[in-house]
């Protein structure tokens, strides 16, 4: 076979090439373009909504940290769809509620309205991260100590004790000693939280006035005796001259 000729084969073999590759174009050129957008749409929009996701958890987890107040911390945990995000923003809004103790206080053993309403609201916090079945058994024990706490202090002390045996029991079982202790020793100091408050006398402090000081001549009162004051040098005697006679 001379060059020529298979030249021309190979040309022919070319245009039956362009030839089927023109039908085949023809018929399936634009479900290939199709398909090729979308799958080049599908990446796009894969990484946007990665990035997106991204960015809400950092987002969130900056919330979680500069945020101290109760209600900031529950707006962060309903805001958030990072469940670990969620848990703490709930755990951390019950303890800033808690921390709240001391101002309000209307009188010995009376709590005011506000504080009433900041411990339902604490007790809500708690109680999410407790029926919450993807917290972690450490993250509930640690609800179950605040809620119990809030019992203490709204008065309901047989509530307090129940949940810190139950912390007790669970934490052994989980095997979080730390957390059992905590729990043993709150326990032991919740019969006392029914004692009343004894308060003792304040001193009683009194300038002495000038005439209750006793005087040296008071009866009953040795004088002290004063030594006499040592005697200068006596003075020398100037001879007198003699009588004349």
């Amino acid at each position: 076979m001379d060059s020529d000729h298979r030249h021309e084969l190979k040309e022919n073999d070319l245009e039956d090439f362009f030839h089927n590759f023109r039908q085949f174009w023809d018929k399936w050129g634009n479900t290939l373009l199709m398909a090729v957008l979308a799958v080049l749409v599908g990446v796009l929009v894969t990484r946007f909504v990665n990035q997106w996701r991204q960015q809400r958890h950092d987002q969130a987890w900056e919330a979680l940290i500069t945020e101290t107040s109760p209600l900031g911390l529950e707006e962060v945990a309903k805001q958030t769809n990072d469940p670990t995000v969620s848990i703490l923003a709930s755990l951390q809004a019950g303890e800033a509620a808690l921390r709240n103790k001391p101002a309000d206080v209307v009188s010995l053993g009376t709590l005011s309205e506000t504080r009433k309403a900041e411990l339902t609201s604490a007790q809500g916090d708690f109680q999410k991260v407790i029926d919450n079945p993807d917290a972690d058994e450490l993250y509930k024990l640690n609800a179950m100590l605040g809620l119990a706490a809030v019992m203490e202090e709204l008065g309901q002390p047989d509530e307090a004790t129940k949940l810190y045996q139950q912390v007790i029991e669970r934490g052994k079982a989980a095997h979080q000693p730390a957390i059992a202790a905590e729990a043993e020793g709150r326990m032991a100091m919740v019969p006392r939280l029914g004692e009343p408050m004894r308060f003792g006398p304040e001193p009683v402090t009194t300038q002495p006035t000038s005439s209750a000081i006793p005087s040296p001549e008071a009866p009953g009162l040795t004088p002290v005796a004063t030594e006499p004051e040592p005697a200068g040098d006596p003075e020398p005697t100037l001879p007198t001259e003699p009588a004349t006679p």
